[in-house]
């Protein structure tokens, strides 16, 4: 019976370790996603100009889930692209506030103004980016550490129930 017991502890503080750890891989996956869709951006902007929507929709198979389901729900808000995203940065959970609000200005402008001023923002997004990314790789460090010690207090658990 204790051998049950600490094995069922065991597999609910592995769970809960690695539920922590994806919570940050998703994140960094995410502003991962976004950096590769400023570049693919970038390029349509300068080379072929075609229309957002029809870039975003020709693109949003190649992401990961998270950034996926933001691009769609982006598109099917197209109309009213400000509120959806003023909604998105007060309601998602993924991001901190600072990428979701750098993210959001950055897609409130997208498609609306000129390819040169549109190429400008893709860089200064790009460098700001560049450190929410830095800061999200280190955060990474943590969710192996969570995933680590969820493995390790269940077997500790595991062990005293025995």
């Amino acid at each position: 019976m204790n051998v049950l017991i600490g094995g069922i502890l065991l597999c609910i503080c592995s769970c809960v370790g690695f539920y922590v750890a994806s919570g940050y891989r998703k994140k960094l996956l995410f502003i991962q996603d976004f950096k590769n869709f400023l570049d693919f951006v970038e390029t349509n902007v300068m080379f072929t100009q075609d229309k957002i929507s029809v870039l975003l929709e020709s693109k949003k198979d190649s992401f990961h889930k998270e950034f996926t389901e933001f691009i769609t729900n982006y598109l099917s808000n197209i109309q009213d692209v400000s509120s959806y995203l003023t909604k998105y940065v007060q309601e998602q959970k993924l991001l901190d506030k600072d990428t979701a609000e750098l993210i959001a200005n950055f897609m409130r402008e997208l498609g609306r103004i000129d390819s040169t001023t549109q190429l400008q923002s893709i860089k200064q997004a790009n460098e700001a980016l560049s450190t929410h990314l830095t800061r999200t790789q280190d955060e990474q460090k943590k969710g192996t550490m969570s995933a680590r010690l969820g493995v390790m207090g269940g077997l500790a658990l595991f062990i005293i129930v025995l």
